[in-house]
């Protein structure tokens, strides 16, 4: 059983260097993203840009770009060099003496690179000839230049960048490519969430969520393998958590840390079926040891369960993070009995609508303290030195946030009128 100084290390390097196992996310020359899983003999196909073995991959450092070279067969990484901001910007210059004549510039053409292509010269050579069938390319600026050499590479290189799993990271990819399985949680709004709901090491707190695991495996992150999650679902069978498999946390700290119940188990009523068969050793109605496995496992189960709803009746949770489909004031008129004073709760949605009624019916009860509805508001910029604007394509919004702190009401307790004390001047 892994320590929790072992735990607390994974957590440390899982972002440093790629593992065996791990799930990587691959950025092509293309600018798309795909995630990978790392096999031990398996082989990564990234279409045009080539193959390249899992092996090649295990030990390299997430973050950098890696050329792959292919010769006799057997595809290699090679890292790749990039220049900093400062040696390519020349502020001053500028592109006034290009001429719009296309008749200067004589690039080579496609039955050309073709035939390059099959004569077996690399990426790299097919652009030095275009850079050198381009009759203007010295009057651009530096700047010009190497955004030019990095569409051309782009086109004809064949590179890699392994990205590091982190939260950031990973929700930027999904909310990209397909908002809708988070439920069009914005990277800013998953970190408003994390602050509003006071995430931190040591901490117990009721999960509902369909974003596939991403809120889950946030909230993990920033515990640290410390604290625990309870995730309340509406399925017998355990919840969908694809993106916090996917993230590399230690098996060791998702084990001990995430726990689920559905939505049945949480009702004072509920009664576990009884066995079919007494659980004693030896008895007379064991059919098969086969059949004594399968019970005494279903008792455990079922052992482990009624621990678990005594640990959720028990209540006293650090928080309440909500971003389901669900109605939201009825999921906090559930769960808010099992909140420890001042615990917050915070809930997502991506319509203003939904998130209104259920701020009214707070704003009306005694057990929640000023609930606010917010939209996180994200701009991204391009920034270089003499050159930053905001990027052209941006997302409207990351959804809406409402958040409250609970509170128990003292009906003993009255309100007290302050009085204004008069100046001094103005009793003379």
């Amino acid at each position: 059983m892994a320590t929790k100084e072992d735990i607390e290390r994974k957590y440390d390097i899982r972002c440093d260097f790629i593992s065996e196992g791990d799930s990587v996310l691959i950025r092509l020359p293309s600018l798309q993203e795909k995630v990978i899983k790392l096999s031990k003999n398996g082989t990564a196909n990234f279409g045009k840009f080539g193959k390249v073995a899992f092996s090649e991959l295990v030990g390299k450092p997430y973050g950098l770009s890696y050329e792959i070279i292919e010769k006799d067969g057997k595809s290699t990484l090679k890292r790749m060099s990039h220049k900093a901001v400062d040696d390519i910007e020349d502020f001053e210059a500028t592109n006034q003496f290009i001429e719009d004549d296309t008749t200067a510039i004589t690039l080579l053409g496609e039955a050309e690179i073709d035939a390059l292509k099959k004569g077996g010269v690399e990426g790299r050579q097919i652009i030095e000839q275009q850079i050198a069938a381009h009759g203007q390319f010295d009057l651009k600026t530096a700047y010009s230049k190497e955004k030019y050499l990095k569409k051309k590479e782009a086109k004809f290189l064949k590179f890699i960048t392994p990205i590091a799993p982190t939260t950031f990271n990973v929700c930027e990819y999904h909310f990209n490519k397909n908002p809708s399985r988070i439920r069009d949680l914005r990277v800013d709004t998953l970190s408003q969430m994390l602050t509003l709901g006071n995430i931190q090491q040591g901490g117990r707190y009721l999960v509902v969520e369909e974003t596939s695991g991403l809120l889950t495996a946030a909230i993990l992150e920033r515990l640290g393998g410390e604290g625990s999650v309870l995730l309340i679902h509406d399925a017998d069978s355990p919840p969908n958590l694809d993106i916090l498999e996917s993230m590399n946390l230690p098996e060791e700290s998702i084990r001990q840390s995430v726990r689920h119940l559905n939505w049945v188990t949480i009702e004072e009523d509920f009664v576990n079926p009884p066995l079919k068969l007494e659980a004693k050793e030896g008895g007379e109605n064991w059919k098969s040891h086969h059949e004594r496995d399968k019970i005494l496992k279903r008792k455990e189960q079922l052992t482990a369960l009624e621990n678990l709803r005594k640990d959720f009746f028990d209540g006293d949770f650090d928080g309440l993070i909500c971003a389901s489909q669900y109605e939201p004031y009825g999921i906090v008129d559930k769960l808010h009995s099992r909140l420890s004073g001042s615990a917050p709760v915070v809930l997502h949605h991506p319509h203003l609508a939904v998130l209104t009624e259920a701020h009214m019916k707070l704003r009306n009860s005694r057990n929640f303290l000023s609930p606010v509805v917010s939209e996180s508001w994200l701009r991204q910029y391009q920034v270089l030195p003499g050159r930053t604007h905001p990027n052209m394509q941006m997302s409207a919004t990351g959804g809406y946030l409402l958040h409250t702190l609970r509170v128990f009401d003292d009906p003993l307790a009255h309100s007290v009128k302050a009085v204004k004390r008069r100046k001094t001047s103005d009793r003379n």
